[in-house]
Parts: structure tokens; C-alpha cells; sequence
């Protein structure tokens, strides 16, 4: 079994872990596998967001309120399904 570090360790993979200013935006870094900082376009916060996302269950209660990226961790953990085969879609069918 692991142990708490070791689960904590795993979480931050992939996390925010800082940003940078370039030009007029703020860019997100995360560190890879290897240790080392790359630029990425979008990345879970630390925090709730990270924990929703390593969640293995298939139904969390995920509340708070406006403003810390509830519907940006729904559309990562969606994000992550995309490809293997599942046939769905995000979005509204028109009518």
C-alpha cells in the first residue's frame, strides 16, 4: 500500500506548479514525469481540481462556489475519454 506522500507525490503530477508572465498572458507550468518545467495551454490547479481528477470513482460531489474551476475540472476529466472509442460529445444538439 502506498503511502500518503507517495499519493501526494502522484497528484501533483501535472498540476500547476507555476506561471509566467509572457507578453501580456500568465502561462501555466507543469513538470513532467522527468522533473522538468514544460509550458502547457491548460492544467489543473493543485488542489481540487487534481483530486477530482485522480478520483477512480465514476460519481463525485465536486461543489463550491463560483470561481474555482469546477466546469474546467468536468471538462478535463471529459477531456481525458476523448479518443478511446466512446462515440460521445460534448455540447447542445440543435434543434
Amino acid at each position: 500500500m502506498s503511502s500518503l506522500t507517495d499519493r501526494r507525490n502522484t497528484l501533483s503530477l501535472g498540476a500547476v506548479e507555476k506561471f509566467k508572465r509572457i507578453g501580456t498572458e500568465y502561462v501555466p507550468f507543469v513538470r513532467d514525469v522527468y522533473g522538468n518545467l514544460k509550458q502547457v495551454v491548460w492544467a489543473p490547479q493543485p488542489g481540487s481540481q487534481v483530486f477530482f481528477l485522480a478520483d477512480p470513482t465514476i460519481e463525485v460531489i465536486y461543489e463550491g462556489t463560483r470561481g474555482p474551476g469546477k466546469t474546467d475540472a468536468l471538462i478535463m476529466d471529459f477531456c481525458q475519454e476523448v479518443g478511446k472509442g466512446w462515440g460521445a460529445e460534448i455540447g447542445r444538439a440543435h434543434v
